[in-house]
């Protein structure tokens, strides 16, 4: 039975090699893949390749490293200044790049995410939702100064919280969130459909967390594609 036990063990860690070996091995083919249609990021066929690779490395589970999503990102995000293709391309990799806040995926509300204790402070937040497009289910969670606390309105208005605490996190789940003329402080938005027209915003340490972007093109909505390839946690003054 020892020896059993011990072929079995043996086996397993044999094939759980393997398996990491293969996993290694797409990674690395996905990022020369990227790499190669990156190099000519207006060729039509190099567009399409893609979509191609990210649905790849979707299905089969095979994260494509941060910074090879940056730089292929990058170099659609320049030609999409003369390509819209080019330009739906590079949304694609920018969604993609929130993928990378996957531990965030598994949370289920933002009490959870919170590193504070809950508490009865009572808070309001004001946003207008897109007519026609469903509203994203929000949470709030933790207790803090109101110097640091979370926060949503209008850049045209003042907060609605002016106690002396607030709450350290609101999560919106879902949906669809215009970003023009707002203010998202400490906000994670997961599986959210993100429009931006490159109108007035200010993000202040906002979390993307597997969303899809509608990013009308311009200098300003490039500048915040660029900051989401290059880092998980946002912050983003536009005017």
């Amino acid at each position: 039975m020892e020896r059993q036990i011990q072929f079995q063990t043996h086996t397993d860690d044999r094939l759980a090699h393997i398996e990491t070996s293969l996993v290694d091995i797409q990674t690395t083919i996905n990022i020369l893949h990227l790499k190669q249609v990156s190099s000519a990021p207006v060729d039509p066929k190099n567009i399409s390749e893609v979509v191609s690779i990210l649905e790849t490395a979707k299905q089969k589970n095979v994260p494509i490293p941060d910074n090879a999503i940056q730089q292929a990102g990058d170099s659609f995000l320049g030609a999409g200044r003369l390509e819209p293709k080019a330009w739906d391309a590079a949304l694609g990799l920018v969604s993609y790049r929130t993928i990378s806040n996957r531990k965030l995926l598994a949370v289920g509300t933002a009490s959870q995410i919170a590193t504070t204790p809950v508490t009865e402070v009572a808070t309001s937040y004001k946003i207008e939702f897109l007519e026609g497009h469903a509203i994203p289910r929000a949470s709030v969670g933790g207790d803090v100064p109101i110097a640091v606390a979370a926060d949503i309105h209008p850049l045209n208005e003042d907060s609605s919280n002016r106690g002396s605490r607030g709450k350290e996190v609101i999560l919106f789940e879902g949906g669809t969130i215009s970003l023009d003329n707002m203010l998202f402080k400490n906000v994670v938005l997961r599986n959210v459909e993100v429009i931006y027209n490159g109108g007035p915003v200010k993000l202040e340490k906002v979390i993307f967390v597997n969303c899809t972007f509608r990013l009308t093109r311009g200098r300003q909505t490039q500048t915040l594609a660029e900051a989401v390839l290059s880092d998980s946690t946002i912050t983003f003054a536009g005017v």
